[in-house]
């Protein structure tokens, strides 16, 4: 299920990122992409139902589950008022990846990257 949607509560930070289109990128990365926007959101979800609520070290921690090749870093975490801004050094684009994650139910509202 991948279903990335738009909001206008998601904050824009002006800097170099763009929003993911994967007419841009290979079929491997896209899939890469788009599982890991899947693994986040399906896991972030399962703690939400079990638990209420995610925080920056759960989002660290789910992230860093996925990593299963030591290619995925996670750069910053920002708390934003109803989401989590969550930058990703992955080395198979060769870029940075931006995951806008709703606090309230663990789904993703944008994919950003930025390339070098």
């Amino acid at each position: 299920m991948h279903q990335t949607t738009e909001s206008n509560s998601i904050k824009k930070k002006s800097d170099d990122y763009q929003k993911f289109i994967p007419d841009y990128y290979t079929a491997k990365e896209t899939e890469l992409v788009l599982d890991l926007e899947d693994y986040i959101s399906s896991t972030l979800n399962i703690y939400i139902n079990a638990k209420g609520k995610i925080n920056t070290n759960l989002i660290k921690k789910v992230i860093t589950s996925y990593n299963k090749s030591d290619k995925i870093e996670v750069i910053n975490i920002d708390d934003d008022r109803n989401n989590y801004i969550v930058e990703i050094k992955e080395a198979t684009l060769g870029g940075n990846l931006r995951f806008t994650i709703s606090k309230k139910d663990g789904t993703i509202k944008s994919i950003e990257t930025k390339m070098k």
